[in-house]
């Protein structure tokens, strides 16, 4: 009789190695990044803030102030910044504010 041979791995690098090739991996870096922005704009940006949704890479943002509009708008490169480096992976491509 043949036996198998086992190699004993722990829950979190059996799921580790699932999600590297899961593409609900996409979808949970996109997700990763929307709790970013709110961690790294802060409360008084996500009350203005009224709609935030990714797509593609694409963070897009509506905020209901044109001053808080204007000032995302010429900070985007340093929040996209921001974002990827407190992820530590390029998942935000571009802000869009709509």
């Amino acid at each position: 009789m043949k036996y198998r041979k086992y190699q004993i791995e722990s829950i979190g690098s059996v799921l580790d190695k699932y999600m590297k090739k899961s593409p609900l991996r996409e979808k949970l870096r996109e997700v990763d990044a929307l709790e970013a922005w709110q961690k790294i704009m802060g409360p008084n940006i996500m009350y203005r803030t009224e709609k935030l949704y990714m797509k593609e890479g694409v963070l897009h943002i509506k905020v209901d102030s044109s001053i808080i509009k204007h000032d995302i708008f010429m900070m985007r490169n340093h929040i996209l910044r921001n974002i990827n480096e407190h992820l530590k992976e390029d998942v935000v491509k571009e802000i869009v504010l709509d």
